[in-house]
């Protein structure tokens, strides 16, 4: 995983939540870390009119509710519904900082 010591270049998140009736982990404090470690990314509400480079739909549970229709991420689309989750975060933000990738995600 990336620590701090990792400058991120400026990569652009889109960050989409669920309705929060049902957290069972700190979402909140998904960003804060998120933000801590990887101090060079924007990260922004997402919003249908924008392209992001990843799109991260952070739930509050299982249940999955956010979804990314209508949302444009150049590398992807990324769901959080637990603190496990944020590793797969990281992976994708580490592999499209190192090495780009070659799809693009509309969902």
């Amino acid at each position: 995983m990336t620590t701090q010591n990792i400058q991120a270049k400026k990569l652009h998140i889109g960050v989409k939540y669920c309705g929060g009736c049902n957290s069972t982990y700190d979402r909140a404090g998904i960003l804060v870390r998120l933000q801590w470690e990887y101090p060079g990314l924007w990260v922004t509400p997402a919003q249908a009119t924008e392209t992001y480079d990843i799109v991260l739909l952070l739930q509050g549970c299982s249940r999955n509710c956010a979804n990314g229709q209508g949302l444009t991420a150049r590398y992807g689309t990324v769901n959080v519904a637990n603190e496990e989750d944020y590793e797969q975060l990281c992976r994708k933000i580490d592999d499209v900082m190192m090495h780009g990738s070659e799809t693009t995600a509309h969902d």
